[in-house]
């Protein structure tokens, strides 16, 4: 996916799905859940954390997928900037 915004978001993410939707056919679910499922690529996840991780990508609507995705990005570039 193409620079997805991280946030910090003062409101609900609707322009940035939106956005993204644009390369996902107009779909702001597929966006989200590709947004989503692109956060977690590269954690080491166990078979249970598959399914949550799956489990969140059905259940859960698509500005809250938004919003965890830009956390655990947020939280990446946190852990980096304290390593160094």
């Amino acid at each position: 996916m193409e620079e997805a915004s991280t946030g910090p978001y003062d409101s609900e993410p609707n322009q940035e799905i939106r956005a993204a939707a644009a390369s996902h056919g107009g779909d702001t679910v597929a966006a989200a859940k590709a947004r989503w499922l692109e956060a977690v690529d590269g954690i080491p996840l166990g078979q249970y954390d598959k399914r949550i991780v799956e489990w969140a990508a059905h259940m859960m609507d698509q500005s809250t997928l938004w919003v965890f995705a830009g956390l655990l990005d947020r939280a990446r570039t946190s852990g980096r900037s304290a390593a160094e």
